[in-house]
């Protein structure tokens, strides 16, 4: 068969494109390729498997990009919260970001796979999308043992972040390969990693602190939130929120102020 949308990606992207492909295009054959052996991976350990699925306080300075905002202006954070309620989804705060009421971020991932097989959208698990070319206006699929075909397709795969989680950078290959052009790519939302030993002595530590990542002693940003200390590496908030800044640079410095009550 020809699929009329597939979906090549099955992370929170890939299901919610899909989710809205299948309320706009009523009765069309929509499938989503997953390259894991579940859908929406990483989606399951947010906020520390919480589910901290979205933030309340969105502006046009949270964003990089001249033309980022104009997307999320489109479908903001109540639209997105009246979106995830008819799903059945209640929601709750702590401070800015927003859980499911029953801080799972697995409930919340069964409400969107049920919501999936509602739809009668098929998924396809542990399918590895090798090639993807057009003939006669036709997208064929290509795995290591079958090929699909689709009318329209969209790309949800993600960078190379976490190649545990079947994020590694084929989605830009496939894309490149359609000749659209690649911006250079920085990691961003992940962990900071250290060669201090001070970390490997604190892991398992978590507490609420203000941070700046310097370069030459020169302060690229400040950011205060909670931080989480592993073994080689920072991670929590704090470094989700620093690392979008400290990733053009080779190397650089994380001042932590445990402190920040006091002056």
């Amino acid at each position: 068969m020809i699929f009329e949308i597939a979906i090549v990606g099955g992370g929170a992207s890939g299901v919610l494109a899909s989710l809205f492909a299948s309320k706009k295009y009523e009765g069309s054959s929509i499938a989503i390729f997953e390259g894991a052996d579940r859908l929406m991976k990483k989606l399951s350990q947010t906020g520390n498997g919480r589910g901290n699925i979205t933030n309340i306080f969105q502006n046009s300075t949270k964003y990089f990009g001249d033309n980022s905002y104009s997307f999320i202006e489109r479908f903001n954070e109540v639209e997105t919260l009246k979106y995830f309620a008819s799903l059945g989804i209640e929601t709750t705060c702590i401070g800015t970001k927003v859980f499911p009421r029953s801080f799972s971020a697995s409930s919340f991932v069964d409400v969107l796979r049920f919501t999936l097989e509602r739809q009668k959208i098929e998924t396809f698990l542990s399918t590895q999308i090798i090639e993807i070319v057009k003939e006669n206006d036709i997208f064929q699929i290509h795995t290591k043992t079958h090929s699909y075909k689709a009318k329209k397709i969209v790309i949800a795969m993600g960078g190379s972040s976490s190649p545990n989680l079947n994020t590694f950078g084929m989605g830009t290959q496939i894309l490149s390969g359609f000749s659209h052009t690649i911006t250079k790519q920085y990691p961003a939302l992940c962990q900071m990693k250290t060669n201090e030993t001070l970390t490997k002595i604190m892991k398992g530590i978590k507490c609420n602190v203000s941070a700046s990542f310097q370069v030459d002693n020169k302060i690229i940003a400040t950011e205060q939130d909670e931080i989480h200390f592993a073994e080689f590496s920072l991670s929590g908030p704090v470094s989700f929120l620093l690392s979008s800044f400290s990733a053009p640079y080779d190397s650089g410095k994380v001042k932590v102020d445990f402190l920040p009550e006091i002056e």
